[in-house]
């Protein structure tokens, strides 16, 4: 039988490898904070060879981001912020850095200071970091973030109408795509306006409920909130605009013959039972064939019958330029994303480009057009990135860095049909 004091020294062993571990995991944090500091270092060392200005300086430590967000699998986005977090964090703030390379703070700490430090105005982080470090050790970095949001708010100088008024720049609207068929969707603005918000979604929420209605409190106020947004003679939305959704369903789950899956443009798999709805009520339908293996559209028809094109595009594809909206559309929902390396932005909100550029003989059809965003647009034209298509493959693209690193991107398995 295992004594009670031969679990206790297990355990006890099993929290003192835990902590090892978590102060080896600051040091590599501060090792690669260290590491991404001389990347931008690099950059710039590189634009200044060429005697370029800030623009030159942004267009190198861009291409030194996507050179390591594609090495990396990150996002362009992340890999910029982290560059920019671990220049702050070697160059504004060494107590901290110190601190990280001891294991003394996490890196989520040091995220959290540097976040909150880095909005006060240079004069006053300092004192600001040396009040924190002394209370990270015994915060964990929830409480640590708290209470760095309250100091910052005694510590910052200037006026909080000034700063309100700045802060109310950067309100926007997000998607964040959960599991489930559901998405968060987040709405950062004005303290005041929130508040507002809660508080009539709150009184609409009460004021529907009854004995016969089986919805939560929570349930009626995401209800209420859909319906304010979305109701057609909502005064406050052009009447001239409507919300508009991209799904992709097989024909087999149309007619009742399949429970697989559609596919929502943006989000992913929803529930078969959704997509007929949908389906039901679609103001513009078409109906695509697809090759087997490349996905390439064969034939194109809308409201299941009147054809569009037999093929997407007439001749040999030179005689336009712009693609008709039809395989537009089409090739929205097969690429579903940017088609370079590692990008997310939805193929709707991105641009179709020739992968052979129109003015070297590219044609017009489909295995010649894919899309990307407009970043990777500028990328693929004004840099010494390549990219070709799979000679068997087209919709299969393999990209080449600068530095030669290679990377295939391919569109998203098609639903099922069957």
């Amino acid at each position: 039988m295992v004594r009670t004091e031969e679990l206790d020294a297990r355990l006890d062993a099993a929290i003192d490898e835990l902590h090892d571990i978590d102060r080896a995991t600051a040091g590599l944090d501060a090792r690669r904070a260290r590491c991404l500091a001389a990347v931008a270092e690099i950059a710039d060392e590189r634009a200044a060879l060429v005697s370029g200005g800030s623009a030159v300086r942004e267009g190198e430590r861009r291409l030194v981001a996507v050179e390591i967000a594609t090495a990396t699998r990150r996002s362009e986005r992340t890999v910029a912020g982290m560059i920019n977090n671990a220049e702050q964090l070697v160059h504004d703030y060494p107590a901290t850095l110190s601190a990280l390379s001891d294991g003394r703070v996490s890196g989520l700490h040091a995220r959290h200071l540097i976040a909150h430090a880095s909005t006060l105005p240079a004069e006053a982080r300092p004192g600001f970091e040396a009040r924190l470090l002394a209370e990270a050790a015994v915060l964990s970095p929830h409480r640590f973030n708290e209470r760095a949001r309250r100091l910052r708010e005694t510590c910052h100088p200037e006026s909080i109408t000034v700063r309100h008024r700045q802060a109310r720049e950067e309100r926007s609207v997000w998607l964040s795509p959960e599991c489930d068929g559901m998405a968060t969707l987040t709405h950062y603005l004005p303290a005041v306006d929130a508040v507002a918000v809660d508080d009539l979604l709150d009184k609409i929420a009460r004021s529907e409920r009854s004995d016969t209605d089986p919805r939560t409190h929570l349930q009626r106020r995401a209800d209420a909130l859909t319906r304010l947004i979305l109701t057609p003679d909502n005064p406050a939305r052009p009447a001239s605009i409507t919300a508009s959704v991209l799904v992709t369903v097989p024909a087999a789950t149309i007619a009742g013959l399949s429970d697989q899956p559609g596919d929502l443009h943006g989000y992913g798999p929803i529930d078969p039972g959704t997509a007929r709805a949908i389906a039901a009520t679609a103001p513009t339908f078409l109906r695509v064939l697809t090759h087997p293996t490349t996905r390439e559209p064969t034939m194109i028809t809308r409201h299941w019958g009147r054809p569009v094109a037999d093929h997407p595009t007439d001749g040999d594809g030179r005689d336009r330029y712009s693609a008709p909206p039809e395989l537009r559309l089409v090739l929205a929902a097969i690429d579903q994303t940017c088609r370079f390396p590692g990008c997310s932005r939805r193929a709707n909100r991105c641009e179709l480009d020739h992968t052979r550029d129109w003015a070297h003989h590219g044609t017009t059809t489909p295995e010649n057009l894919t899309y990307l965003c407009s970043r990777h647009h500028h990328l693929k034209h004004e840099t010494r990135w390549t990219v070709h298509p799979h000679p068997d493959r087209p919709r299969h693209l393999n990209w080449r860095s600068p530095h030669g690193r290679n990377y295939t991107t391919a569109p998203p398995p098609a639903p099922a049909d069957g």
